[in-house]
């Protein structure tokens, strides 16, 4: 089964205008109700579409996120983005690996360096 957007670049691009604009509802649209969320600093993931949408309320800031390589594969199943993440006078680079079922991101695991 094709599972591809269109466009990937599209689809992240307008996930991380969701965030960056905080329209959360919009945000949320974007994830399986049952998605896992393995982030930095935590040991286990997180096991719902609402706890990561807290995980991200509670750490958005002023941040802006932005999409600098976008690559898909097994039939736009898995999405590997690569960007930036900028806080006022604080910027670190980002990677996040989507894995997509039914055109909504089940599972995310991102990964950043600080150090910029």
């Amino acid at each position: 089964m094709a599972d591809l957007p269109e466009d990937p670049r599209r689809f992240v691009e307008d996930w991380l205008d969701a965030f960056n604009r905080r329209d959360w509802d919009a945000y949320a649209a974007f994830f399986a109700e049952d998605v896992t969320y393995l982030t930095p600093g935590r040991a286990e993931p997180l096991l719902s579409r609402e706890a990561h949408l807290e995980q991200d309320r509670a750490n958005a800031g002023s941040a802006r996120l932005e999409a600098s390589l976008v690559i898909a594969a097994d039939n736009g199943r898995l999405l590997a983005v690569e960007g930036t993440f900028r806080d006022g006078a604080r910027t670190s680079r980002w990677v996040t690996i989507l894995e997509r079922r039914d055109g909504l991101i089940a599972a995310e695991r991102l990964y950043f360096d600080r150090a910029g």
